[in-house]
């Protein structure tokens, strides 16, 4: 078992309240699992930065080329993500922090780059068609990011600035510009599709409109064709893109467990069957039981992610187990 990618959600406390978040906006959900943590719960078991060292160190330890994501929440709101940024770096292991960027988060991320120096990597959430939106959370967030994703490029704050773009099925009209734009800019674009709460147990986002979902129809198929063959930045592209197309609208079922090579964490430290769902049985196991040199407790670990795997996974549209097969120096050169 080697783990190439890890998530860390280091907090569920974020700035924002968009109604589509279930790891903050809308974090005690009213068809919440009974076995979910109230979000409160979550606030209160909020694990230090040792801890956080400590995994990160386990990781290193057996795959030197692991890449860890660090999320929320928002990661900015994090105490002490200097000191975990610090050590990443310190040991050279590969990492990117995605932020929502907002005026509010803006200072601190200026504050961080002060304090540690030039960032591996840095993304900000972008939705396509960003210059046409109005100004709720989600609004505010797109706009703030592409202007501060300008800023990093100015001020030398971060190696790798990306955009994460999530596309829709009323949105990815405005694709094709959004990513022509960004690149002007200098800017990588990080393409990703709307993946859908399945079912009460998907507490990382609270869609259930089935029609938002991007659809493998002729359309969907002309835009990727022309991002595929173009020249603009985009991660991963010519890998990514095709594959994406084969999974829509949401129908990748990995079979994550029959090789655990990518592994999230929450903020309270358990384990999670994946970023999408917390799960039942995985998350009464700590991330420290996970690199246990204990057979019986490692034996209890792969067993209950093998049963949540099988009962609550109905499918999703996201690319990290995808990307946790490839070499590192792939995924960070896009």
């Amino acid at each position: 078992m080697k783990i190439n990618i890890a998530n860390f959600i280091l907090t569920r406390k974020c700035n924002l309240h968009c109604d589509y978040c279930r790891i903050s906006g809308d974090i005690n959900y009213i068809v919440k699992p009974r076995e979910y943590p109230d979000g409160k719960d979550y606030f209160k078991n909020e694990k230090d930065v040792s801890f956080w060292i400590s995994i990160s160190d386990k990781l290193y330890e057996q795959n030197k080329d692991v890449f860890i994501i660090l999320y929320g929440g928002e990661p900015l709101l994090y105490p002490d993500l200097d000191k975990l940024v610090k050590h990443l770096k310190d040991k050279e292991i590969a990492y990117t922090i995605i932020s929502n960027c907002t005026e509010e988060v803006q200072p601190k991320i200026i504050e961080l780059f002060n304090k540690v120096g030039k960032l591996k990597g840095f993304t900000a959430s972008v939705d396509p068609g960003f210059w046409l939106l109005e100004t709720d959370d989600e609004a505010k967030k797109s706009r703030a990011g592409v202007d501060f994703l300008k800023k990093v490029i100015e001020l030398g704050i971060s190696d790798d600035p990306v955009a994460e773009i999530t596309v829709d099925n009323n949105n990815i009209q405005y694709l094709v510009e959004s990513v022509k734009l960004l690149d002007e800019m200098g800017i990588c674009s990080d393409i990703t599709v709307l993946c859908p709460a399945r079912t009460n147990y998907y507490d990382f986002s609270s869609i259930t409109n089935e029609s938002l979902l991007v659809n493998p129809d002729m359309r969907t198929k002309e835009i990727f064709h022309k991002l595929i063959n173009s020249d603009y930045n985009i991660h991963m592209k010519k890998t990514l893109l095709p594959e994406i197309f084969k999974i829509l609208p949401a129908e990748l079922f990995c079979e994550m467990p029959k090789n655990l090579d990518n592994i999230t964490i929450d903020a309270d430290g358990k384990l999670r069957l994946c970023l999408r769902i917390r799960g039942r049985g995985v998350p009464s196991f700590s991330a420290e039981e996970f690199f246990s040199e204990d057979s019986k407790t490692k034996d209890e670990v792969l067993e209950s992610y093998r049963l949540d795997y099988s009962t609550l996974c109905n499918g999703c549209s996201w690319t990290c187990k995808l990307m946790s097969t490839l070499e590192i120096k792939d995924v960070l050169n896009h």
